[in-house]
């Protein structure tokens, strides 16, 4: 089971919207069993972005923060967690969502207030490394997925630590070309650079993602501007190579704005897989983004199921 986490340092870089995407590019290129977690819990959002893209979200009657509630004050764990079946692909890829919960309700605020995550992470027992393990393998043993993408909360805190820390195997580390969004960048990615997956397979692999760039896709503006990043990612302190393994300027995955896009909200990957879409840069960016949760041996697979969807020219979202 891949983890990977989503993470901005700062919000409006549209990390949500890249979740969804993601997980419909792999459910469908892939093949891949997808789960996606809603852990941005004092704003869930996710649901609003498959929503947008032309997936139906059942109701939501309870999520992670249900879950979390359950294991710390009822007599007994879980039995099952409440993910829901989102999409099926035709190849037997599929996507599902642990939501954060039913939020706006009053009663999840209850639950979230309750919880003082502070102290789980940080107090003098702990107990919230144990407690957030225990949720992923339970996760692993009641939906086995291949890959699980966690929208990860902004800022510097414990929930952001749990994506970006306790779970996951690989981050995305998202910004705008903004020094106030770099700089904070820069501190949290060594931070979790140096830190252990928690499967002991090496350190965790951070990602760095310039999003909403508005220079044209390989000119020479935009490779002066990765440079520039690369430079100042290295910059004060040890460098980005040093800490992880990013040499130069184009492993730094670059999101372009899309004017119709970003100020609606609209997802592109479900127009896609319906034949519905035109030419986008931004989505040709996804696409190649969810190449980096691709097996190098599975690529070549992927690229052919992708040929053959913009030749068919259309396909129902809803394709089981």
């Amino acid at each position: 089971m891949k983890t990977a986490a989503f993470y901005s340092y700062k919000g409006g870089v549209g990390r949500s919207l890249f979740i969804a995407n993601l997980s419909l590019f792999l459910a469908r290129f892939a093949a891949k069993k997808v789960l996606t977690i809603d852990l941005d819990l004092e704003a869930p959002g996710l649901h609003y972005k498959y929503e947008e893209t032309g997936v139906a979200v059942p109701p939501i009657e309870a999520g992670i923060v249900d879950t979390l509630h359950e294991y710390l004050y009822a007599d007994v764990p879980p039995e099952t967690l409440p993910i829901l079946d989102l999409w099926h692909g035709p190849e037997g890829g599929s996507v599902h969502f642990l939501p954060a919960g039913a939020a706006p309700r009053a009663v999840y605020w209850d639950k979230l207030a309750k919880m003082d995550f502070y102290e789980l992470i940080r107090g003098q027992e702990k107990l919230g490394s144990l407690l957030f393990h225990e949720v992923l393998e339970h996760i692993r043993e009641q939906l086995q997925p291949d890959i699980v993408l966690i929208d990860a909360r902004s800022g510097v805190t414990e929930l952001g630590g749990v994506a970006t820390q306790i779970w996951a195997q690989q981050v995305f580390c998202m910004a705008l070309d903004q020094e106030e969004q770099l700089e904070g960048t820069r501190a949290v990615m060594r931070g979790i650079g140096r830190r252990w997956r928690k499967e002991g397979e090496g350190l965790i692999e951070v990602v760095p993602v310039l999003s909403r760039m508005h220079t044209v896709y390989g000119s020479p503006e935009e490779a002066v501007v990765r440079e520039r990043v690369r430079r100042y990612l290295n910059e004060m302190g040890p460098s980005v190579e040093e800490t992880l393994g990013i040499a130069s300027g184009e492993e730094i995955v670059v999101l372009h704005d899309d004017d119709d896009v970003y100020p609606t909200g609209r997802a592109l990957m479900g127009g896609a897989l319906r034949g519905e879409q035109g030419a986008s840069r931004l989505l040709a960016d996804y696409f190649e983004a969810g190449m980096r949760l691709v097996e190098p041996a599975e690529q070549a697979d992927v690229a052919a199921r992708i040929l053959a969807v913009g030749k068919a020219g259309q396909e129902p979202l809803n394709a089981r």
